[in-house]
């Protein structure tokens, strides 16, 4: 009896022996397999740059709390009339819920808030972007800043909160000067022009208040040897605000010349703008290839009460437009008697035209001056020969 007793308490013990073997191997086993899980699903995640970890790609997942995987930014933002239009997308992986844009317009001047305007934005895929407008906006009274947030609130939680806003600028600010400015004149030459010898000059006062009667410089030097060839001073009469004048000038031999004209320019008006009073002009070489018309000869027709005008074209090319011709007669210096003028055309180089002149009198001692171009309008290779005066010896 105490023999089989000794027999099933050794089997007792074997057996509990083999038990605890095969508890121990089954315990390695569901590690092994547990570790080689958790290898697999960290290839199937992703790695985080900025932490250098690997996160999975199920967000439920333990390994799966990193950073979130939302981005919502603002990628445009512009403004037309009264309308703003901004871009939202999602630069996340997973699809984003819905949120919210804030649009707020501020005064540059001021920044005090003119309009404070949200718009719904629906989920969006990752990679997904929407165009959201708002219209009513007060953007027409001058400088304003507009401000288009997403996720105003920050009830998303994304992997950039830096990006989720944009700013533009729209308008001017006004460019006039301050209410206390004093109202003042502002002299200046809006244009500057020739037609041949004739330069032509447009003032006009720009300012806010009537410009009194000014000085007004015509400067002319030959671009070939700098030699100052006009330098002279003439009167500007007084203009009410944004009224002009024109000036023509005849006086003048504009054949490669720079010209410069310059209005108020002794400084003696006080003015809004003291920088815009001058403007230039640069005249090429007019003359070298051009007509050149001479008064060569007077005659007189006693009988017929007439005087005959001879012009000649001394120049290297023909007159093919028109000009004046003039006659004046005199009884004595600054005693003048007659004024006739008759248009003259189509003069070939070389060639001389008589011009015939009906006068009333013709009186021994009388004085007869005829000047052809008087206005000066024609580039002449010479200016000095178009006028000659002949007395009548009866």
């Amino acid at each position: 009896m105490k023999a089989i007793s000794k027999t099933l308490l050794t089997l007792v013990t074997v057996l509990s022996l083999i038990s605890l073997a095969e508890a121990q191997t089954g315990s390695r086993t569901r590690q092994g397999r547990s570790n080689r899980s958790g290898l697999a699903n960290s290839r199937q995640g992703t790695i985080d740059p900025t932490q250098g970890r690997i996160q999975s790609r199920n967000n439920n997942s333990p390994t799966g709390q990193g950073l979130p995987k939302i981005d919502l930014s603002v990628t445009s933002l512009s403004a037309n009339g009264d309308t703003a239009s901004a871009t939202v997308k999602n630069f996340g992986l997973v699809q984003s819920p819905q949120t919210q844009m804030r649009l707020q317009v501020r005064s540059r001047a001021t920044g005090a808030v003119l309009a404070n305007k949200t718009a719904r934005v629906l989920p969006l895929q990752s990679g997904g972007t929407v165009r959201i407008r708002i219209h009513s906006l007060p953007l027409s009274g001058g400088a304003t800043r507009i401000f288009a947030t997403v996720d105003p609130s920050g009830n998303v939680q994304e992997s950039n909160e830096a990006n989720n806003s944009q700013a533009i600028t729209v308008g001017q600010q006004p460019n006039t000067p301050p209410p206390s400015a004093p109202a003042r004149p502002d002299l200046t030459v809006t244009s500057l022009t020739n037609k041949g010898n004739v330069l032509k000059m447009v003032i006009k006062n720009v300012g806010r208040a009537t410009a009194p009667e000014s000085n007004m410089q015509v400067f002319v030097q030959s671009r070939a040897t700098g030699q100052v060839l006009v330098n002279r001073s003439q009167r500007v009469r007084s203009l009410n605000r944004n009224q002009s004048v024109t000036i023509n000038d005849h006086r003048l031999t504009l054949d490669d010349v720079n010209v410069k004209v310059k209005v108020d320019y002794d400084g003696k008006i006080t003015e809004q703008n003291e920088n815009n009073n001058a403007r230039n002009l640069a005249v090429a070489n007019q003359t070298e290839y051009t007509v050149d018309l001479k008064v060569k000869e007077i005659r007189f027709d006693r009988s017929a009460n007439e005087v005959l005008v001879a012009v000649r074209n001394v120049g290297a090319v023909a007159l093919n437009g028109s000009t004046t011709l003039r006659l004046q007669s005199y009884f004595g210096p600054g005693n003048r008697v007659e004024r006739q003028v008759q248009r003259i055309s189509r003069i070939n180089t070389g060639q001389s035209l008589f011009y015939r002149f009906a006068v009333q009198q013709m009186n021994t001692g009388m004085q007869f001056e005829a000047t052809v171009d008087p206005g000066n309008d024609l580039p002449e290779q010479n200016e000095n020969n178009n006028k000659l005066v002949s007395t009548f010896r009866g």
